[in-house]
């Protein structure tokens, strides 16, 4: 105890001996501190907005795009090729365990209009209900458009933020129209504000309607979805019904040979990218095995390695 106050009041003598030299020193040694602390508060700041953005985008989101086109032995790069099918996406959901949910994409581009004023939007994509939920996107007015929407493909669509305050101002957009390739479509709905991503995009700079009215009303794809194929069918039917039919057929059936040498082309529809959302992150990469699995086995692909559909994360 002895030689521990004799130790303390040598310590002291010494600081009092140079005080300009010991109050420096503690500067030091607190500027030091403080720093330290501002540099971890800094990185967990960083982090927390980074995981909030990533979250945004949605956390457990992947990425399927089609396979690779080849012209002349030349590679065409990933996306190109012509493959994937919304009954992917269905089979995707119904056979890949760690999968939660899936929206087909088909993506566009051109001028929003609305009276006498424009906008470019960012993003100009059609979906299905399910791409709000894959990208967990709620909305501030209005509802999303139904799969009864995209079954008819129908000419209504949902905006994000930055449309509505550039076309809209302070009006409620929902119930309004506004005009994209000269397509009229019915606002249904407003999403709720996300702000950029990690990519310094505006993600709030977006239209969205059914994929079936992208494709093939903005758009003017081949084709046509079964859905609208049998409303038109109906519609037909019943306004013919009302005049009389001749019976007689103006000319011959054709033979089963011959209709054998004269096959019908069947347009073809397909969808231009997909997004899914894994069940959890833990799951992700088993949701890709089975994602790659399905669609090799889909589309016949037996080189793992040469025009596979192509997932990203």
């Amino acid at each position: 105890m002895h030689s521990l106050l004799l130790t303390i009041l040598t310590a002291l003598r010494a600081l009092r001996r140079n005080i300009l030299r010991s109050a420096l020193t503690c500067l030091g040694i607190v500027i030091a501190v403080a720093a330290v602390l501002a540099m971890a508060e800094i990185g967990n700041g960083s982090n927390s907005e980074i995981e909030k953005s990533i979250a945004n985008m949605g956390a457990a989101m992947l990425v399927v795009f089609p396979s690779a086109a080849n012209n002349s032995g030349i590679n065409q790069g990933a996306g190109t090729a012509i493959s994937l099918t919304p009954e992917d996406c269905q089979i995707m959901l119904r056979e890949c365990p760690a999968v939660r949910n899936v929206a087909p994409m088909v993506g566009s581009w051109g001028q929003l209009a609305r009276g006498s004023k424009n906008w470019q939007a960012g993003s100009t994509v059609g979906s299905s209900p399910a791409y709000f939920d894959v990208r967990h996107w709620d909305f501030t007015e209005g509802t999303s458009f139904t799969d009864e929407d995209v079954a008819n493909s129908n000419s209504v669509c949902v905006i994000g933020q930055t449309v509505a305050e550039n076309l809209f101002e302070d009006e409620s957009p929902v119930g309004k129209e506004l005009r994209l390739k000269n397509v009229m479509l019915r606002v249904v709905g407003v999403l709720d504000y996300k702000g950029s991503n990690v990519f310094g995009s505006d993600q709030d700079d977006i239209i969205v309607t059914p994929w079936t009215t992208m494709k093939y009303r903005v758009n003017g794809g081949g084709g046509t979805p079964s859905g609208h194929v049998a409303t038109t069918v109906a519609s037909t039917t019943s306004r013919l019904a009302t005049f009389p039919v001749n019976t007689t057929a103006t000319y011959p059936a054709a033979a089963p040979t011959a209709a054998m040498d004269t096959p019908v082309n069947i347009r073809f529809s397909n969808i231009n990218w997909v997004m899914v959302s894994a069940r959890s992150l833990e799951e992700i990469p088993q949701a890709i095995e089975e994602i790659t699995s399905l669609l090799r086995d889909r589309h016949h692909h037996g080189d793992r390695s040469y025009n596979q559909e192509q997932l990203r994360h």
